[in-house]
């Protein structure tokens, strides 16, 4: 991956991580909010990713 690259996916992980956790805070207990912490799980996880500190992702389960 390009440094460039690299920038960018950091940039849209923080976005990702952000927006997850704004809707987070309006939601209530149950599924849905779960489905929201996945989210921002997998968010933290693109952005560790982009700035290096894993060596790569798994991708099991990611787009659901």
């Amino acid at each position: 991956m390009t440094p460039q690259a690299r920038v960018q996916l950091a940039g849209l992980a923080e976005d990702m991580h952000t927006a997850a956790v704004e809707v987070g805070d309006v939601t209530e207990a149950g599924g849905a909010r779960q489905f929201v912490a996945q989210r921002a799980i997998r968010a933290d996880d693109l952005r560790r990713y982009a700035y290096g500190q894993v060596p790569e992702l798994e991708w099991d389960g990611f787009d659901r």
